[in-house]
């Protein structure tokens, strides 16, 4: 049991060490971008500036100046707004992994932040991940270890969904039902699960990735968030050669927790 708790908070810490570097590798363009914009704007006021001194000022020079004064501000406007989304969503999933506390949030905007974060390792792949997101729906439970449900599930997805495809769609929706419930599906149109796996894919250390990039915990950890802190369900559906769609269902407000119950899900 020890050695068991101790593999999914090393899980965790992986999740979050793969999502800072992604991040990270994903900032680097619109900062770089801003880096070169501003030097361009600082080189080309200087030559403005002496122009002006030297009495020489044309009409084609100032109009050419202001032109590409806009362009650059444009670039640099939208860099710099790109920047502070990606800061944006990974500070907000960082605290919320890291702390599990609950909050009420809005569920699109938080599984957007979280895809957000995913969208780094996505990139790495020729495949593609897509949203279909009800905007409507509140809820007062935790988005930290929700998010951990979502990225695990995806990130299971590419792990094993696509091997026999060139380019596969995992698609995140969710909507709300009746009795003050939400149900978000992850599905993906991968190569299935095998009819044999599908009742073990929840049980601890089950994987057939085990050496080469699976540890067999991640659904495990998803599993015991959404069956016990969330106070909901999941199941599975799947053919091979046809997808698999993973089903999770959870109430809008999750039941109380003690603070024990809630630690056990912090990083």
């Amino acid at each position: 049991k020890v050695a068991q708790d101790n593999l999914i908070q090393s899980e965790k810490m992986a999740s979050l060490g793969s999502l800072v570097a992604g991040i990270s590798h994903e900032i680097n363009t619109p900062v770089g971008s801003s880096i070169t914009v501003a030097s361009s704007i600082s080189e080309k006021t200087q030559d403005f500036k002496e122009i002006v001194e030297s009495g020489k000022v044309r009409k084609s020079d100032l109009t050419q100046y202001l032109s590409m004064m806009n362009e650059a501000s444009e670039i640099l406007n939208n860099s710099l707004s790109t920047a502070a989304e990606l800061v944006h969503s990974f500070k907000q999933v960082a605290v919320d992994q890291t702390t599990s506390k609950r909050r009420r949030f809005n569920l699109r905007q938080v599984l957007s932040e979280v895809i957000a974060t995913l969208q780094p390792a996505v990139k790495k792949t020729p495949h593609r991940l897509e949203l279909d997101l009800d905007e409507s729906i509140t809820m007062d439970t935790y988005p930290g270890p929700l998010g951990q449900v979502i990225t695990n599930i995806v990130n299971n997805a590419l792990l094993h969904a696509f091997e026999n495809k060139k380019k596969g769609t995992i698609t995140v929706k969710s909507t709300a039902e009746d009795e003050n419930f939400v149900v978000i599906q992850i599905e993906d149109n991968g190569s299935g699960i095998p009819v044999s796996h599908q009742k073990r894919i929840f049980d601890p250390f089950f994987t057939t990735k085990m050496g080469t990039g699976g540890t067999g915990l991640g659904l495990n950890v998803t599993y015991n968030i959404i069956t016990n802190l969330l106070g909901g369900s999941i199941s599975v559906s799947s053919e091979e050669n046809e997808g698999s769609l993973f089903t999770i269902r959870i109430p809008e407000t999750a039941p109380m927790r003690s603070e024990e119950e809630e630690s056990h899900y912090n990083i």
